[in-house]
C-alpha cells in the first residue's frame, strides 16, 4: 500500500462511519412525540405505537365509560377537556391526530405552526378500519407495521370464530332506542353490530330507515320485538351485566311512549352495551360483537366464557414520571411557567396602577382628559400579558425570540394562536361596548344593549342558520358576516317597531325578552335538526356560547371592518350630545335627526353583527363598559365614544384573561357573570 493511500485511509473511514450514522439517522426518522385528540385516535395509537412516542391521549381516554383503553390511557398524560391548539402544542409533538370530525379551525392552527396531522376518516366498517390502522401504522414506523398486521390478524380469527359459533342460530330481533329520541336503522354502527352478533335491525329490515331517525310512534307496538338493546354501565364490559345493571339502564324507557308498552320492555328482554361498546369505530368494535352476540345468543358460548373485555396491548408501559408536570396548569408547573406567571404579575400590577389613577383622574372635570390615555395604557399592558399567558410557558428570551420570530416554534405560539386571539378580542370589545353605548344613546335608554334588545341573538341566529345550511356557503370568508348582519338588522327592525310607542325601560325589557327567545329558538331548531352533522353541531354550539378559541387569522380579516365602523361613528359624539337633549332640540341647532339615527343604527347593528360572526354571542359587553364611563366622564359623547373603543377592547381582553386563569372558561361564561350582577344593581339603582 503506497504512503499516500495510508494518509487517506483513516479520514475515509471516518467519512465512512459518518454516512452510515446519517443514514440509520434518517432512516429511523419516526414520529418521537404523538398526541392524540379523540378517543378513537387514543385505541389506534395505544395499539401499534411504542410508549416513548405517546406524548399525550384525549380527555375521554381514561373514561372507561367512553374508551376502551381507559386502565392502559391511565399512564399518559392527557388532554383538557376541548383542549385547543396550545393546550396541544405544549407537549411538543411530532404529530397530531384528529378524526375528520375535529374542529377545522383547530386543525389549521396546528399545521399553521409547522406540525404534522393526519386526519382519520369515520370508520364505517371494519374494512376501513383496517385501512386506518394500516395507515397509522405506516405513518409511525415499521414496529407499527407489523403489530398492526398482528392485531387485524387477531381480530379476522375471532370473527371467523364467532361466525362459525352463529351460522346455525336465527336471528334475534332486536331495536336500539336510545333516551334522544332516535333509533338507529342501516349504515349505522348498530347495524354493522346487528349483522356480526346473529341479530335482526327492525328498524332496518320493517322501519326501512337509514342513518338516526326519530322512533315511528305507535308502530313500533306491532314490530315484533325480541330484545331490546339499551345503553347502560356493564362494569369492565367482558362479564355479563347483572339485574341492577339491567334495571337502571331500562329505567327511563319504562316511562317513555311508546316504549313503556313493549312487551319486551316490560319483560326486561334487554342487552346492554355500554357507552364505548355502542360508539366504538376502532378495531375494539370485535369485542362488541362478542359481548352483544353472548347476551342475544348465551346458548352457544361455553358455560362461564368471558368474551368482549378490551384486551390490554402486551407491550410494556414506560414510566411517564418525567411527562407528568405537562399536565399541571400553566401556575403549577416549574421551570419556564414561573416566567408566565411574572408576566401575568407585571400587567396585573400595571392595570390595577392605571386603573387608580384613572379613578382618581375621573374624580376632576380638569383631569378627564387624562382617562382616556391612561385606558390605552391598561390596554396595552393587558395585551402584552394575553401574549405572555399560556398553556405553553415561555420565558422571557423565548418570548422576544417568538416575537420577532426568530424562533419557529415560538414565534407560531405567539402568531398563529395568540396574536389572533387578542386582536379578535380588542376588535370585539371595541365594537360591543361601542355598539351599547350607540344603543343608549338612540333609545335614550341606560339599560338599552345590543344583548338584552335581541341584536346579538338575531346576528347568532344568521350565522347558524347558514352554517346549518352547510356547503360553500358555510365555508366562505363573507357569507357568515353577512348572514349575521342580515339577522342583526331583522332583530333591529322588530326592536324599532316595537318601541316605537315610546321607548320606555318595561317597553325595551320586553321587546328584547320577546325577541331573544324567538330567535334563540331559530338557533335551538337548526341545532336539533336530525339533518346537521357532528362537526356543524359543534360550530353551532361556539357561536351560541361565545369564545375566543381557535381564532385564526381569516377571523382577523373577517372583523376588519370593525374598524371602519368605529372610525366613522367617532365624527358622531357631539351629534349624539345634541341628539341627548331631544328630537326637537337637536333639528333646532341643526342635526339632521333622521339622517342621524339612520347612522347610528346602522354602525350599532353592523358592529354588533361583526363582532358576533367572529365570537359568537358575547353579552354585557355593551351594557357593562358605557355605564362604567359615565361614571367616571359624565354624559359628554365626545369623550365617551373614543374610550367606550378602548375601554371595550380592554374589558374583553380582561375577562379572555380571567377566563384562562379559570381553567378555559369561555368568555361569554365570564361576560355573563360580570355583567349580571351588574344589570341587577342597575335595575334596583333605577
Amino acid at each position: 500500500m503506497s504512503r499516500h493511500a495510508q494518509r487517506c485511509r483513516l479520514p475515509l473511514l471516518i467519512l465512512f462511519f459518518f454516512c452510515l450514522s446519517f443514514l440509520c439517522t434518517a432512516s429511523a426518522s419516526e414520529p418521537l412525540r404523538i398526541v392524540s385528540q379523540t378517543v378513537a385516535t387514543d385505541e389506534l395509537l395505544l395499539e401499534v405505537a411504542d410508549s416513548a412516542q405517546i406524548a399525550a391521549l384525549s380527555q375521554l381516554a381514561r373514561d372507561a365509560q367512553f374508551s376502551a383503553v381507559s386502565k392502559e390511557a391511565r399512564a399518559y398524560p392527557c388532554l383538557p377537556l376541548n383542549a385547543d391548539a396550545e393546550a396541544i402544542l405544549k407537549y411538543r409533538p411530532d404529530l397530531v391526530l384528529f378524526g375528520d370530525f375535529s374542529r377545522a379551525e383547530l386543525v389549521a392552527q396546528i399545521q399553521r405552526c409547522g406540525v404534522e396531522v393526519f386526519i382519520f376518516s369515520r370508520y364505517n366498517t371494519l374494512d376501513e378500519t383496517w385501512g386506518s390502522l394500516r395507515l397509522l401504522a405506516k405513518k409511525i414506523g415499521p414496529r407499527a407495521e407489523v403489530r398492526a398486521e398482528q392485531t387485524i390478524a387477531d381480530c379476522q380469527r375471532r370473527i371467523a370464530v364467532l361466525q362459525e359459533k352463529l351460522r346455525s342460530v336465527k336471528p334475534v330481533r332486536v331495536i336500539s332506542p336510545s333516551t334522544y329520541d332516535l333509533l338507529p336503522g342501516d349504515q349505522t354502527n348498530f347495524q354493522d353490530y346487528c349483522e356480526h352478533a346473529g341479530a335482526e335491525n327492525l328498524a332496518k329490515t320493517i322501519g326501512g330507515f337509514t342513518g338516526q331517525v326519530p322512533p315511528p310512534g305507535e308502530q313500533l307496538l306491532n314490530w315484533p320485538v325480541e330484545k331490546v338493546v339499551v345503553i347502560g354501565d356493564t362494569g369492565d364490559g367482558g362479564a355479563l351485566p347483572d339485574a341492577g345493571q339491567i334495571e337502571k339502564a331500562l329505567r327511563p324507557f319504562t316511562q317513555m311512549t311508546p316504549y313503556r308498552f313493549m312487551p319486551a320492555v316490560r319483560e326486561k328482554r334487554v342487552a346492554l352495551l355500554n357507552i364505548w361498546q355502542s360508539s366504538c369505530i376502532s378495531h375494539y368494535r370485535v369485542s362488541c360483537y362478542e359481548f352483544l352476540a353472548r347476551q342475544l345468543h348465551p346458548e352457544v358460548f361455553a358455560e362461564g366464557e368471558k368474551t368482549g373485555a378490551p384486551a390490554l396491548s402486551a407491550r410494556e408501559v414506560a414510566p411517564t414520571t418525567a411527562r407528568e408536570n405537562v399536565n399541571e396548569p400553566w401556575w403549577a408547573q416549574g421551570g419556564g411557567t414561573g416566567t408566565g406567571f411574572f408576566f401575568f404579575g407585571i400587567a396585573a400590577f400595571i392595570a390595577v396602577a392605571f386603573a387608580f389613577f384613572a379613578f382618581r383622574a375621573a374624580t376632576s372635570t380638569t383631569s378627564r382628559r387624562v382617562v382616556p390615555l391612561v385606558a390605552v395604557a391598561v390596554l396595552f399592558a393587558l395585551a402584552f400579558a394575553s401574549l405572555a399567558m399560556g398553556d405553553v410557558p415561555l420565558t422571557p428570551a423565548e418570548f422576544l425570540r417568538g416575537l420577532l420570530r426568530k424562533d419557529i416554534f415560538f414565534g407560531s405560539i405567539i402568531w398563529e394562536l395568540r396574536m389572533p386571539r387578542l386582536l379578535i378580542a380588542v376588535l370585539c370589545g371595541a365594537a360591543l361596548a361601542s355598539s351599547g353605548l350607540v344603543m343608549q344613546a338612540f333609545f335614550r335608554n341606560g339599560l338599552a344593549s345590543p344583548g338584552l334588545l335581541g341584536v346579538s341573538a338575531g346576528a347568532t341566529a344568521g350565522a347558524v342558520g347558514v352554517i346549518g345550511i352547510g356547503g360553500l356557503a358555510a365555508q366562505s370568508l363573507f357569507v357568515l358576516p353577512t348572514a349575521a348582519i342580515a339577522g342583526a338588522f331583522v332583530a333591529t327592525v322588530l326592536v324599532l317597531q316595537m318601541a316605537r310607542g315610546g321607548a320606555g325601560t318595561e317597553r325595551l325589557l320586553l321587546a328584547g325578552i320577546a325577541l331573544n327567545a324567538m330567535l334563540g329558538a331559530v338557533s335551538s331548531y337548526v341545532l336539533s335538526s336530525t339533518t346537521i352533522t357532528f362537526e356543524r353541531n359543534a360550530q353551532i354550539l361556539f357561536w351560541m356560547l361565545g369564545g375566543l378559541e381557535a381564532r385564526t387569522w381569516e377571523h382577523v380579516l373577517m372583523g376588519a371592518p370593525i374598524v371602519i365602523a368605529v372610525a366613522l361613528l367617532c365624527p358622531l359624539g357631539r351629534p349624539m350630545d345634541l341628539l341627548s337633549l331631544g328630537r326637537k332640540e337637536a333639528q333646532s341647532l341643526g342635526v339632521d335627526v333622521p339622517r342621524l339615527q339612520r347612522k347610528l343604527i346602522v354602525l350599532s347593528t353592523v358592529l354588533t353583527a361583526l363582532a358576533t360572526a367572529v365570537s359568537g354571542t358575547v353579552g354585557f359587553v355593551g351594557l357593562v363598559v358605557p355605564h362604567i364611563l359615565r361614571l367616571l366622564l359624565g354624559a359628554e359623547h365626545r369623550r365617551l365614544v373614543p374610550c367606550s373603543i378602548v375601554c371595550g377592547a380592554a374589558f374583553m381582553v380582561a375577562c379572555d384573561i380571567l377566563g384562562r386563569c379559570a381553567g378555559g372558561l369561555r368568555i361569554g361564561i365570564v361576560t355573563a357573570l360580570i355583567g349580571g350582577p351588574f344589570f341587577l344593581w342597575l335595575l334596583r339603582r333605577k
